[in-house]
């Protein structure tokens, strides 16, 4: 219908359309054609064409199966509808031959339709469009595919899966195009978040970006369904919570539109209702009817579970990505500044840690969220901490005394750093992270090298020793070296940061001036022996730690504090009746049954001749509400003076009472009814002898703790 509205408004326009987005849903199954996957199609002409060879491919198979002998003979007479007929010396098709007839057509009608897409040009498109387009390819390259196996067993389709393999080679471009387009986007993440003038931290830093995910619009609808099915409560009770999670989801999702403290503060209000709703809405991590999508923020693949572990880590991930943008965007011109980007990169290593090691997390579909993944972006945000207490120290000693010189084992820390980050590099994180990234943790590695190599040895030429002074001249000389190297590769690489060259060369000017003083044949006798030269070893006095504390750590209520105590009210036990009685205060003031417990009250005992047991109330009930008062978090002594107090004006009170035979079974495991008080007379039970504490003494005495002692009678087993 959205086709066929399209191309009479360019009809009636008289003009060429644009770009359209027309849901066509293809399915190979056996013997045709079928609706059910999505896919985009590019210009109006295309799926013009396309449409019609299907429907007449579709129609002249059907006209020539049904088609008399002698119109046949007519047909081929006359040469208007070609010069053979279907099966060569027959007039008429049986119905099988009529059906394979039929499905052959068909599949060659979907292999053209299939065939028929365009090279993919991703370039200015934004990430959801991205996106899109790599799922419009790779669900195209899973139907290729499975087209390919369909036909590979039919010898005479040579030429088909030759066609075919050709457009599974487009296909595979496509992707690739859409790979390096996302890493572009990534790229452009990081570049957009950098705070502007920054003269003490020059180098941009690394900012992840977040993952995308789609609308569940059945969510809360079958939220709404396990409420009346397990709980068996009216949806109306739990209205309120239930929409207030549905719009932290919509808050969440549209965290990085938000950006900063509040998309971040979105992100962790959602991820808290989450936990308090896995319990009482998710059994075994199984949502039901709910299906979760979620985009790779790396490859752009679309991952679609139901699964609550996919939703909970891609938050966590949206909110570790969250606090690395806005520890770029801080002014680290500042100390203030400095601090709170330590304390973002901190929270987001944390976060990282967090998912790859929670064994409720623990999931490797996509490439973000793999347990390798995960470790290099978490060192990554370390090492991107320790440089931001490197220039701290460097702000804060510069502040107090203009002379003061940082020392060289602090740089040499950051560089262990970024060492740690570049040998955790594994696939497949390593071909989707933008190259970019890649170079810039390579060159800051060996940068931070060059700068500790250059203070070390400024404060070794400082000794008086001969031998501190020859030590500190290979290391300047050292230095020169590798930021002389650094230069030409950031001057290379990265074009579209000139400006940060400067900071480089005025280190390596500084380290040539100093290098002039020196006689040119010690020069060329350390330059013979420089491998020699030790490392230096890196030392800090605050070591960037992982801080996954303000996700992890809370305190919110409980959105579904109304369903009760969620050791009772879980999604895990089941509460398999729910029942209303009417009971009545006898002369004794008294309703013939025993409490006991609280969170809620359990209805330990029934007596035969009270009112509770005429009306149908049995052991191991418990109480929920009273005369429609809530009563499912109190103990038994307050439900016990709220049946009272109900049966003053009204000798008859209404309970509601549920039964859950897993915490029925449980309690009686933990706590079984023994008797109070030893009978008047002394009945024996005959045991094994091993079983008590002394055996062969008849009348031996077993204590249980908290409970009266029964005297048992000891024999011989």
């Amino acid at each position: 219908t959205t086709l066929q509205r399209m191309l009479t408004s360019q009809q009636s326009s008289g003009r060429p359309q644009g770009r359209h987005k027309v849901s066509i849903r293809w399915r190979v199954v056996e013997g045709g054609c079928h609706t059910d996957t999505r896919s985009i199609l590019d210009g109006a002409a295309t799926d013009q064409h396309r449409t019609t060879m299907l429907n007449n491919q579709s129609q002249q198979v059907e006209r020539e199966t049904t088609m008399s002998p002698s119109s046949k003979s007519k047909r081929d007479s006359k040469g208007t509808m070609g010069r053979r007929s279907i099966v060569p010396g027959e007039g008429t098709l049986s119905p099988t031959s009529k059906a394979k007839t039929i499905g052959r057509a068909r599949r060659k009608s979907e292999l053209t339709a299939i065939t028929a897409f365009t090279d993919v040009r991703p370039e200015g498109l934004s990430r959801t469009e991205v996106n899109q387009l790599m799922t419009r390819e790779l669900r195209l390259r899973d139907g290729c595919k499975n087209m390919l196996n369909l036909i590979s067993k039919d010898t005479k389709n040579v030429a088909q899966r030759m066609e075919i393999k050709a457009q599974l080679g487009s296909i595979h471009k496509n992707v690739m195009r859409l790979h390096s387009e996302l890493q572009k986007i990534n790229m452009q993440t990081a570049l957009a978040c950098r705070c502007e003038s920054l003269e003490i931290s020059p180098f941009p830093m690394i900012a992840l970006a977040l993952k995308e995910t789609v609308q569940a619009d059945d969510f809360e609808e079958n939220l709404f369904e396990f409420i009346e099915s397990h709980y068996q409560e009216p949806r109306e009770k739990l209205s309120g919570p239930i929409k207030t999670l549905c719009a932290a989801r919509e808050a969440a999702r549209l965290a990085g539109i938000d950006g900063g403290a509040d998309g971040r503060d979105a992100l962790q209000m959602y991820y808290w209702h989450l936990q308090r709703a896995e319990h009482r809405f998710f059994q075994e991590d199984r949502c039901r009817s709910t299906v979760f999508q979620w985009y790779d923020a790396f490859e752009g693949h679309p991952i679609t579970k139901k699964s609550l572990k996919l939703e909970k880590a891609s938050v966590l991930y949206n909110f570790a990505a969250l606090s690395t943008q806005i520890a770029c965007k801080a002014d680290r011109n500042t100390v203030k500044g400095l601090e709170a980007a330590i304390e973002s990169l901190q929270a987001a290593a944390g976060v990282l840690q967090f998912i790859r090691e929670e064994s409720s997390l623990k999931t490797s579909v996509s490439t973000d969220l793999s347990r390798s993944s995960l470790s290099t972006l978490s060192t990554l945000m370390l090492a991107q901490g320790q440089e931001c207490l490197w220039y701290l120290g460097l702000k804060v000693g510069k502040d107090a005394n203009p002379n003061w010189q940082p020392d060289g084992a602090e740089a040499a820390a950051v560089s262990e750093w970024y060492t740690s980050v570049r040998e955790s590099l594994r696939q497949p994180l390593s071909s989707s992270m933008p190259k970019t990234w890649i170079d810039m943790v390579c060159f800051k590695e060996v940068y931070y090298r060059g700068i500790a190599d250059w203070y070390v040895g400024i404060a070794d030429m400082a000794q008086t020793h001969r031998s501190k002074k020859v030590a500190g001249v290979a290391k300047v000389y050292r230095a020169s070296l590798v930021l002389k190297g650094c230069l030409a590769k950031w001057r290379k690489n990265m074009q579209t940061d000139p400006e940060f060259a400067d900071m480089i060369e005025d280190h390596l000017g500084l380290a040539r001036q100093v290098l002039e003083s020196v006689d040119k044949a010690i020069l060329d006798g350390i330059a013979d022996k420089l491998d020699r030269v030790p490392a230096v070893t890196g030392k800090a006095m605050r070591w960037a730690i992982a801080k996954p504390d303000d996700i992890i750590n809370h305190n919110h209520p409980d959105l579904f504090a109304a369903l009760g105590p969620v050791y009772f009210f879980n999604a895990m036990c089941a509460l398999v009746e729910r029942r209303t009685h009417d009971l009545s205060l006898s002369s004794d003031g008294d309703f013939g049954l025993t409490l006991s417990g609280g969170n809620p009250v359990r209805i330990s005992d029934v007596g035969y001749s009270g009112s509770a047991a005429e009306a149908g109330v049995k052991c191991g009930d418990y109480i929920i509400e009273v005369n429609d008062t809530d009563v499912r978090g109190r103990v038994a002594s307050e439900v016990e003076a709220e049946l009272q107090k109900a049966a003053r004006g009204n000798k008859t009170v209404s309970i509601v009472v549920v039964v859950n035979y897993d915490m029925q079974n449980f309690e009686e495991l933990i706590n079984p009814e023994l008797p109070s008080a030893v009978a008047d007379h002394v009945d024996t039970m005959t045991m094994p002898s091993q079983w008590c504490t002394m055996p062969g003494s008849p009348g031996a005495t077993f204590s249980l703790a908290g409970k009266s002692p029964f005297k048992l009678d000891v024999v011989e087993a």
